[in-house]
């Protein structure tokens, strides 16, 4: 079985989701434009072919997503199959919503099986889409729990965390704002590669308690943040995935997440109810006390399943995909 598999950064140090579904049993090979007619391959597995149409240049996001589309159309017509791990329900960066739903029917219907993450994201896919639940090759597949490295001890404040890319949506701003407004000691750590408009907006409104690391970080440095922290924030409601909730749990940290569906659904699967805190609507002032409160009253236990098991089930369900759409059983 061999998968050409779009991204495939192997090596990347600060999201290893791709890494984590890859089976020994499976030959993989890295989709490129500069290689695009490499046609040697039983699946093409697309994440995020979204991907240009987050770009601010029309022409550029029309052109990259239309390069996206004839090539699943070439992948069709030499009857290639094709998987689309939908991580999004829309592009992160929606300014042309119009063209985005577009583009996501048009990927659909080139795709001849899907991966969702969650229950959650699934039903509103289709809710959102209206298309036909039957008609394609569909599988619930969950987000694998991440390694955690051993690292060494250095000195950094106690504090809440958040991490990740830091981007407009993820209401960020507002979070530091409520912050702001708490008598606390307790730091707000907030790491991750942000763009500079929008880092110089944060910077202006940040306050004594307030700790920016901004840039791509490796994952000992991240580990370094999580042994430091009382819990990591969410502090926004638009989610479909959250590779950031799968690492604060593999770390066993506490969670301030938005009451949504899909938050607990995941925090549900995982038996992590101990250690999260849930608040509703917008962040508030009051939800970061209370969650602050919270941390320093409970224990809480590591999640119920193991994490080897869990992701050896994972790694499995994707090949297991891959056999049944390219007709190999």
């Amino acid at each position: 079985m061999v998968v050409k598999m779009w991204p495939l950064e192997i090596s990347a140090s600060t999201n290893s989701y791709i890494k984590m579904i890859l089976s020994e049993n499976v030959t993989y090979k890295k989709h490129s434009w500069g290689q695009a007619f490499d046609l040697k391959f039983d699946v093409f597995h697309m994440h995020w072919p979204e991907t240009y149409l987050n770009l601010k240049s029309v022409p550029l996001k029309l052109a990259g997503t239309l390069v996206v589309i004839l090539y699943l159309l070439l992948l069709h017509v030499l009857r290639k199959k094709v998987i689309w791990t939908v991580h999004n329900l829309k592009p992160h960066e929606n300014m042309t919503p119009n063209l985005s739903k577009l583009s996501y029917r048009i990927f659909y219907y080139l795709s001849d099986g899907l991966i969702f993450l969650s229950q959650t994201s699934k039903r509103d896919f289709f809710e959102i889409f209206n298309f036909n639940v039957s008609c394609k090759y569909i599988k619930v597949i969950p987000h694998p729990l991440y390694p955690v490295p051993s690292v060494e001890k250095v000195k950094i404040d106690k504090g809440v965390l958040f991490f990740g890319l830091m981007r407009p949506y993820k209401n960020i701003d507002d979070l530091i704002e409520k912050y702001n407004k708490l008598t606390t000691s307790i730091m707000l750590h907030l790491i991750g590669s942000c763009e500079l408009n929008y880092q110089s907006k944060l910077l202006k409104i940040s306050g004594k308690k307030i700790n920016f690391e901004f840039g791509p970080y490796q994952e000992a440095r991240l580990q370094q943040y999580l042994n430091s922290s009382i819990g990591v924030v969410i502090p926004y409601t638009d989610i479909t995935n959250s590779g950031v909730i799968f690492r604060a749990m593999s770390a066993n940290i506490n969670l301030l997440l938005p009451d949504i569906a899909y938050t607990r659904e995941v925090v549900g699967d995982l038996g992590y109810e101990s250690k999260s805190f849930f608040y509703k609507g917008s962040i508030t002032s009051e939800a970061l006390g209370n969650f602050i409160a919270f941390t320093q009253r409970q224990g809480g236990k590591l999640p119920s399943v193991r994490q080897e098991h869990y992701n050896t089930s994972i790694i499995k369900a994707h090949s297991k995909l891959y056999c049944t759409v390219s007709g190999s059983w």
